[in-house]
């Protein structure tokens, strides 16, 4: 990590209102976390889905827990997005 300059600490990225700003002006760390957050969430509709909820319960829950999610601050980051960024899978 560089030296701080003054009191002022330099960090590689910092979260903002919810969005990850790196250093180098990608926003990689950005898309990866909300990818992985969806994964996550993706699981608890299939979960869901097992437990025979109906697709207008499954809907709420998904636009509530994915959807919400990939549109909140898109616009800073949106540009950013290309098709090799996949959801990771473990």
């Amino acid at each position: 990590m560089p030296p701080a300059i003054g009191s002022i600490e330099q960090v590689d990225c910092f979260k903002l209102l919810g969005v990850l700003f790196q250093s180098s002006l990608k926003m990689d760390s950005h898309e990866l976390y909300i990818l992985t957050r969806c994964a996550q969430r993706m699981n608890i509709l299939k979960l869901l889905c097992s437990q025979l909820m109906s697709i207008v319960q499954l809907s709420t829950v998904a636009y509530s827990l994915i959807i919400a999610r990939v549109l909140y601050a898109l616009p800073p980051w949106g540009g950013f997005i290309s098709a090799t960024h996949t959801i990771p899978t473990k």
